[in-house]
């Protein structure tokens, strides 16, 4: 059998395929950091949106009826602790005290996806930080926003409950300095595990901010709590004002 006749048998094109795929994965994992991983993330959360549309849809009405209003503007650091906003849907409530089915799960971030899609998240990265709960991050844990947030914490793959967030944190400075393209593919695969085992493990939501956990240990107080909304309130009015400045600059040329 010649070589070209190889090619064109059923072994030959299983040969050429996985050789294929090989060479794919290898040039993504090289050029992961550098611009694999935003390509990625923008495929995959434009199939996720697309594939998901109909539930965010229901969800988007169910809102509206409830409470009025669809969608949340949420201030939150972003890479290179830059001030960015996310939506997430609005939120209400079934009873008093009690979180709607929407509200309290997952679904309430779904809004996210278009984050992503805007470049402001990755789908695998540390956990949403708010502007108020960064002024407390110290200079070490400040390596983790030397990556963008993500929808799905890496950390679910190192812990079965949710931890303190001073480990958390911990945790995800490691994956900022050594993420890589099998590492979140790992992530994403363990994540679709827990989906299907009904394991119900959530990272990128806490019952209580990093601000209020420290009030509770007595490593802060409530004054530097005012002080942090202050500069959270001050953060965002620089970035909006930032923006406007970019836009009349880019209107004026």
């Amino acid at each position: 059998m010649s070589f070209i006749q190889f090619l064109n048998s059923g072994w030959g094109i299983a040969l050429f395929t996985v050789i294929a795929i090989a060479v794919i994965l290898f040039v993504l994992a090289v050029w992961y950091r550098a611009f694999a991983k935003a390509v990625l993330d923008f495929l995959s959360a434009l199939i996720a949106t697309i594939v998901l549309s109909p539930c965010m849809a229901v969800c988007a009405i169910i809102v509206k009826v409830k409470t009025g209003k669809v969608l949340t503007r949420q201030y939150c650091m972003g890479k290179g602790g830059n001030v960015i906003y996310l939506h997430t849907f609005n939120y209400y409530e079934k009873e008093e005290g009690v979180p709607s089915c929407i509200s309290g799960s997952s679904l309430a971030r779904l809004p996210y996806l278009f984050g992503v899609l805007a470049g402001k998240l990755s789908i695998v990265g540390p956990a949403v930080v708010s502007v108020k709960d960064s002024c407390f991050i110290d200079d070490e844990q400040f390596a983790r926003f030397d990556v963008r947030p993500g929808i799905i914490n890496p950390a679910i793959t190192k812990v079965k409950e949710r931890p303190e967030y001073d480990e958390l944190f911990e945790l995800e400075c490691g994956y900022a300095k050594k993420y890589g393209l099998f590492k979140d593919i790992g992530v994403v695969l363990y994540t679709l595990l827990c989906i299907v085992r009904g394991d119900n493990i959530d990272l990128s939501c806490r019952k209580i901010s990093y601000s209020d956990e420290l009030l509770e240990q007595g490593r802060i107080t409530k004054e530097d709590i005012a002080e942090a909304e202050e500069n959270e309130t001050q953060s965002i009015l620089d970035s909006g004002r930032a923006k406007y400045r970019i836009n009349t600059n880019t209107n004026n040329q």
